[in-house]
């Protein structure tokens, strides 16, 4: 059997030393490497992994050779036809030529220094890189061992030259010691070598003159030193070993796998008195019925086994073997074709295959806990699998196809196609992979080659040669990724930040090449005489070139942005000296700014971008990155979107996106201050104005001078020239719309918002930000006319008369231009956390007279409405408070006073005349007004109400104020008005926003508490004069609901009408007998009726049983509406409730109808068996009527049951010869006799109905068939019936032959009937004692078996616990447990009980568990696993 897991599975130290040939100095394969690349941990930044492709393009790339820098590169390591290039190859001939001399090799493994293969003909060779042959290790065996190969104690192997005989059988597997001073190798015998490298070597020479049989070849190497073995384990000669392993930093102790003996045997070599090596084995694992597969070993003292069952961690821990994890395995042993384990470097990480399932586990190096699992698949069966790093893991397929997959999301991140070097078979044994040189080595069927990664800058210089700078900067693109696993290989750094610093050097000159490179290129091409180049393929090139430079410079800003500037400016330059070489082409640069733009402006979300969507936020980070682009380069942007490429907006996304909180320098702001003038930009001129002057007053100042339309003191708008505005139309529309801006401006700024960009915050402290708002404030609610500019003796006044301005003049004017702007805007900024925060000790506004506050406002609204004329605008300004007030009771405090006026406002207005309006847009308006005056009333009425209720409900009604008076009704707790008015419009959910029920329902539960009262009274006049309020709106919510009944039950549905009425009042149950006209019913208004009377009947079942014209109409109408349907029916009059009902009035319904199943029913729930057979009769000639297609024999089948089991309820005599009747209590005094003759009688007319029926029944038609079949049941019946006289059956059949109709029918008719009754009733007979003796004779079986099993014990079939390895009974047993069993046994005899608490602990800990298969452990291992007492199961075999 052939091994199918890695040969190098043990950790292999980093280098080799240099082999010596001088005795004196000691040799070692390996020696560690403390700053080894591959043993740093996953770095902090995987969790930030940033996705860009590059973007895909329309046309053909002519500079690249490839189309990786259209697609990308993003699965480029995973395509084999490009991984092909990344590995450097290199052919050993000359060992693959050595090899010859030796055998056939089988099984190779490289170190940093050499190479060892082991040969079909037992030699192990050791050659360096230089492919010289350091070493022959020979498998010499000792003189006993020669003799007699099945004695499995060996010595240590004498040196002699004169006699060696040697092993000549394949090695198998190759393992090195932990300080590689030792190698062991095992052999397809079974056989296990280890040789000492330090001992004393042998010269080949020598050998082969003394031993002339030694000679394999002619042409070996005379001058070679040869190793003879330290020790030789003959323990498993004859037997298959799959896995063996060196233990610890032991040199000869090793633990086997021996699949042979199913076995893990540890072999301990020593010392023996005469300095003799010997060894000596212990059994570590014997699994009975469990077959090992497969084990690995690794240096803290833990064995991972595979079982075709289980997967088990073992840790040695002297002198103990402890399971420390186990999980089941589902395949079936035939179903596991192949399996693998190897461990990680440090011994965190283990990961094993079966088949191409291989899972992940992380070793909590504190406890031994699994601390993560993962399984994954892959598509082909896993050869071998091992640990690159402790990030990466390799995998090998049945194709030879060498995957390496990252531990982070578990994807193959690289493929290598092996399969084209046809390596030797199995691939396994063949090929190695050295951790610490990243290399490969395999051995093929033509030479041994050697592979080693190129490195990353090899890589970039390739594609560069070859002209590709696109693939060349999309794979520095990817190096760059904080999460590039491949990093080691190609000779990378692996963390992130240092990775960066490597190569950001390179992609800033890479950068440069490539544009130069296409520069250059087109400059020839295009220089050259009858070349045609297309100039836009051209451009495009170059687009894309810049894109992706861009794209990488951005994403990696944070750490290049102490070079961008300089970079983009070179770039500037490269570009303005190739447009001015080339004047006749289109220029260059304008690509450059354009990208540049766009990379601006993605910056700012409120300025959309066309560039890729690239995230500016690094996910573990709050700080937001911005491209600070120097002063030359913004300014060569302005001069781009303002002269050249001409565009208003391009211009003002550029200033919006800068970052000019940082560095206000990089703007040239005459430049574009007169820009913004010139274009009327004057949102743009406001930010400017702002952001770098830090000034938010001016531009208020300023929109007070351009409503007043005084512009020539202005700042901002000091060149608009009004005269040639007002004259223009288009212009006039323009210069209204920008005056309207005043209202959006304040509200940025009073809301802390950067105008014009509503979704970004001004970026200042949050006291200079009051400032800015109190200053705000103070101007527009100042009562008289400020001083402007605040250091001059000049006030701000539009008039010049000082008297003609009227108080609150900044208030006047924003509130005459749009009254309706300006309270919205107030309407906004209420809400702002200016208001909810107490700054009046703030030394900010000390320097303000006003104390600027939500009541202030309010107070001053209020004083100046009392100036304001014009109605409308007086009640937009009731409209403003009466809606703010409820919102902010905390902060506003009005009297009574003044809210009963603010009510009277909202009210007194006339209603609107929609037919008589003559403009239909003053109809709108007004529409919008008198709504929101209905709104704010409603909000209004939500915390204050007046005391003269009655005369606010007169006004409301008049104004028709529908919801507003629902919601005043619902306040004062008025339910009944409530009612009425729901009742009083057409559509409750237009009006009130809710249906009918849902008003209904809320009446109910807020007037349920008054029921008690009201509830023993049946009309006003019965009420006390002290009675109270609640119950008078009782009674009148009543009579409401008794005038309404139609209407409401329409309007909500017949169920949930009967749950209302009959919480409020029953009685009003009966107006749904006279609900509809008598003239005018149909089957929709039968059904409205009918689900009503249902719902009654669930919930106030009694109510109907009391009122006969209520039951009647629901029996009536339930029989009418479920007719159409059978199975509806049946169903109803099952769960139907007869108790108290008229049974008679619906038996005369059913029987009008002919509905002969349904009268079954009802009789066999009355207890009226007689009459339920002649229901059944009825019903059997009905269905030989239906035909064929429309009848199915279970129904009649169903008939023949009914009909048996009523027929059997007539002989339930009791002692006094009574019979009882189930529901009605019916009982009827008859005698045996006279009982068993009226059953016979219902038998007989069954059988002789079914028998006319066949008789009247052509030969050939399926009556017939249909009659025997039912016949043959009803014999059957007849005979398993209960008979108190023998002769019973035949009194039966004597009464139907006697029956009228049975004399005159054809006796060959009768002769094959009941040849067919009598043939079916012999076979039921005899089939019954079949069984009857059946059942006998199995039940006494049972019961043998019962009894044998309640004596029966489980044997135990292993004498050591699979768990802890201790010993559970048998010779060996520790003597102390057989005493503590005595005492126990002692204290139970004298029934006493174990005193001592210890004792009794050690007793309950050695308790043992044996299960069904045999095995056992101790009880408080399994519970150590996580088993309960209530649910243990075999770790073995899964059984409980």
């Amino acid at each position: 059997m052939t091994s199918t897991t890695d040969p190098n599975n043990t950790t292999i130290a980093s280098s080799f030393l240099d082999v010596r040939s001088s005795s004196n100095i000691k040799l070692s394969l390996t020696k560690t490497i403390s700053n080894s690349p591959t043993e740093s941990g996953t770095p902090e930044r995987f969790a930030k992994i940033l996705a860009n492709s590059p973007r895909n393009s329309n046309y053909d790339t002519s500079i690249t050779a490839t189309s990786n820098s259209i697609n990308g590169l993003s699965n480029y390591f995973k395509d084999p036809k490009n991984t092909k290039h990344l590995i450097k190859w290199s052919n050993l001939d000359k060992i693959f030529t050595i090899l010859k001399a030796y055998g056939d090799p089988t099984v190779i493994i490289s170190t940093n220094s050499y190479i060892i293969v082991g040969t079909i003909k037992g030699m192990v060779l050791i050659f360096d890189f230089n492919e010289l042959l350091q070493n022959i290790l020979i498998p010499q065996l000792s003189s006993t061992v020669a003799n007699n190969a099945n004695i499995n104690t060996a010595t240590t192997t004498t040196v002699n030259t004169n006699s060696i005989d040697y092993l000549r059988q394949s090695v198998d597997t190759i393992k090195i010691s932990s300080d590689g001073t030792y190698i062991a190798a095992s052999y397809t015998s079974g056989d296990i070598f280890i040789w000492n490298l330090n001992s004393t070597p042998l010269n080949l020479s020598s050998i082969i003159n003394s031993n002339p049989n030694f000679i394999i070849t002619n042409n070996q190497p005379s001058n070679t030193n040869c190793l003879l073995p330290a020790m030789h384990i003959n323990y498993h000669t004859g037997n298959l070993v799959k896995n063996f392993f060196f233990i610890n930093s032991r040199h000869t102790a090793v633990v086997v796998l021996d699949l042979t003996l199913n076995k893990l045997v540890y072999h301990n070599g020593h010392r023996d008195s005469l300095w003799n090596l010997i060894y000596n084995s212990k059994t570590l694992l014997d699994l009975m019925d469990t077959k090992l597969l497969n084990c690995e070993y690794t240096n803290n003292s833990m064995i991972a086994i595979l079982t075709n069952k289980s997967f088990m961690i073992y840790k040695m821990l002297a002198p103990d073997f402890q399971c420390i994890y186990h999980e089941p395995i589902q395949l079936g042993y035939e179903q596991i074709t192949n399996s693998g384990i190897n461990w990680s470097n440090d011994n965190t990480n283990l990961i094993f295959s079966i088949n191409n399932n291989y899972t992940c586990l992380t070793i909590n190096s504190i406890d031994d806990t699994i601390s993560a699992k993962s399984t994954h698949v892959v598509p082909e069966l896993i050869l071998s699998l091992k640990w690159i790093s402790p990030d990466l893991i390799s995998i090998l397929t049945i194709s030879h196809q060498f995957l390496i997959i990252e531990t982070i999301n578990f994807n193959v991140i690289l493929n290598l196609d092996l399969l084209v070097y046809e390596i030797l078979i199995p691939p396994n044994k063949f090929l190695t992979y050295n951790n610490f040189k990243n290399q490969l080595l395999i051995l093929t069927n033509y030479n041994l080659k050697f592979g080693k990664f190129i490195s990353w800058s090899d890589l970039i210089l390739t594609n560069v040669q070859r002209g590709n700078y696109f693939d060349a900067l999309n794979f520095l693109k990817i190096f760059l990724n904080d999460f590039f696993p491949l990093a080691n290989l190609i000779n990378l750094n692996f963390d992130a930040y240092e990775r960066i610093y490597q190569l950001k050097l390179p992609f800033l000159n890479l950068s440069l090449a490539a544009i130069k490179f296409v520069l250059k290129k087109f400059a020839t091409q295009s220089d050259l005489e009858n070349f045609s180049i297309d100039e836009n393929d051209f451009h495009m090139k170059l687009h894309e070139l810049l894109d992706m430079i861009l794209n990488i410079l951005l994403l990696n800003y944070k750490d290049f942005q102490e070079d961008t500037n300089s970079f983009i400016e070179q770039i500037i330059t490269y570009l303005f000296e190739f447009d001015s070489q080339h004047p006749s082409n289109n220029a260059t640069l304008p690509i450059l700014y354009e990208l540049l733009l766009e990379i601006i402006s993605i910056q700012n979300k409120s300025v959309p971008g066309t560039l890729t969507n690239i995230k500016l936020v690094d996910p573990d980070e709050s700080t937001q990155y911005f491209m600070d682009f120097s002063p030359i380069i913004i300014k060569n942007l302005q001069i781009y979107t303002t002269e050249i490429k001409k565009d208003p907006i391009a211009f003002k996304n550029l200033i919006i996106s800068l970052n000019l909180n940082n560095n206000s320098n990089i703007l040239d702001i005459d430049f574009a201050v007169n820009y913004c003038k010139q274009e009327h930009l004057f949102d743009l001129l406001i930010f400017i104005w702002n952001r770098i002057f830090m000034d938010y007053s001016t531009p208020l100042i300023d929109f007070f001078y351009l409503i007043n339309d005084q512009t020539k003191t202005t700042h901002l708008f000091n060149e608009l020239d009004l005269v040639d505005i007002k004259n223009n139309k288009s212009t006039l529309i323009h210069m209204e719309n920008l005056k309207l801006t005043i209202y959006d401006y304040i509200g940025f700024i009073l809301t802390s918002r950067q105008y014009p960009i509503s979704d970004v915050a001004i970026s200042l402290p949050v006291n200079q930000m009051n400032e800015i708002k109190l200053k705000f404030y103070n101007i527009i609610f100042s009562g008289t006319s400020i001083k402007w500019p605040n250091d001059s003796s000049e006030y701000l006044m539009f008039e010049e008369n000082s008297s003609l301005v009227p108080a609150f003049p900044y208030l006047s004017l924003l509130f005459n231009y749009d009254s309706k702007r300006f309270l919205s805007l107030l309407n906004e900024v209420f809400e702002d956390s200016f208001f909810s925060e107490d700054i009046s000790n703030d030394a900010v506004s000390s320097n303000y007279n006003l104390n600027i506050n939500r009541q202030y406002i309010i107070d001053t609204l209020i004083d100046y409405s009392k100036q304001v004329h014009n109605s409308i605008k007086r009640d937009l300004i009731t409209i403003f408070i009466a809606k703010n007030y409820p919102k902010y009771p905390q902060f506003i405090n009005l009297s009574n006073h003044t809210l009963d006026n603010l009510i009277q406002n909202l009210c007194s207005t006339k209603y609107i005349d929609t037919e008589n309006t003559a403009n239909s847009n003053n109809l709108d308006n007004e529409i919008l007004l008198e709504h929101e005056r209905m709104t704010s009333l409603e909000s209004l009425l939500t915390v204050y109400i007046p005391n003269d209720i009655e005369k606010l409900i007169i006004l409301l009604k008049s104004k028709n104020y529908y919801l507003v008076l629902f919601k005043l009704y619902s306040k004062v707790r008025k339910f009944d008005d409530l009612l009425e008015l729901a009742l009083s419009v057409d559509d409750c959910k237009k009006i009130f926003g809710k249906e009918l029920d849902t008003i209904l329902t809320y009446i109910w539960n807020n007037v349920s508490s008054s029921l008690s009262t009201a509830q023993y009274a049946d009309s006003v006049d019965n009420i006390k004069d002290d009675a109270d309020e609640n119950f008078l709106q009782l009674m009148k919510i009543k009579q409401l609901l008794k005038e309404n009944f139609k209407n409401i039950v329409l309007s909500t549905s017949a169920e949930y009408s009967a749950t209302i009425n009959n919480q409020f009042d029953s009685s009003l149950h009966k107006s749904i007998i006279k609900i509809f006209d008598s003239g005018d019913m149909d089957d929709n208004k039968r059904v409205i009726q009918q689900k009503y009377l249902e719902k009654v009947f669930q919930i106030n079942p009694d109510f109907i049983h009391s009122n006969n014209d209520l039951q009647k109409l629901y029996v009536d109408l339930s029989c009418r509406l479920k007719a159409s349907n059978q199975k509806v029916l049946l169903n109803w009059l099952n769960n139907l409730s007869l108790k108290n009902l008229e049974s008679n009035h619906l038996v005369n319904i059913l029987n009008i109808s002919k509905n002969f199943e349904a009268l079954a029913l009802i009789h066999t729930r009355v207890g009226k068996f007689d009459l339920v057979v002649d229901d059944i009769v009825h019903c059997i000639e009905t269905w030989f009527l239906k035909d064929k297609c429309d009848r199915a024999y279970n129904d009649l089948n169903k008939f023949l049951k009914i009909a048996i089991k009523s027929i059997n309820q007539l002989k339930n005599l009791d002692d006094n010869n009574e019979v009882i009747v189930c529901e009605n209590n019916i009982t009827k005094d008859v005698t045996p006799l006279d009982a068993n003759r009226n059953r016979n009688m219902y038998w007989i007319k069954l059988i002789v109905t079914l028998i006319k029926i066949y008789g009247n029944s052509s030969d050939k038609n399926l009556n017939r068939d249909d009659c025997n079949r039912a016949l043959q049941f009803l014999f059957v019946g007849v005979a398993m019936k209960e008979c108190n006289d023998i002769n019973d059956f035949w009194g039966i059949m004597a009464g139907v032959l006697e029956q009228q109709d049975i004399i005159m029918m054809k006796v060959n008719t009768l002769k094959d009937l009941f040849g067919d009754i009598f043939t079916s009733y012999e076979l039921e007979k005899h089939i019954s004692s079949l069984l009857l003796k059946i059942i006998d004779e199995s039940s006494i079986e049972l019961i043998n078996e019962y009894k044998a099993r309640l004596v029966e014990g489980w044997s135990i079939l292993n004498d050591r616990c699979d768990i802890c390895n201790k010993k559970i009974w048998g010779v060996g047993l520790n003597s102390s447990l057989f005493l503590l069993w005595e005492e126990n046994e002692l204290s139970h005899n004298s029934q006493s009980y174990i005193s001592d608490e210890c004792l009794k602990a050690k007793f309950n800990n050695e308790k043992l568990i044996v299960f069904k298969c045999h095995h056992g452990f101790h009880a408080n291992c399994l519970r150590n696993l996580g088993q309960k007492g209530s649910a243990y199961s075999c770790l073995t075999c899964n059984k409980t």
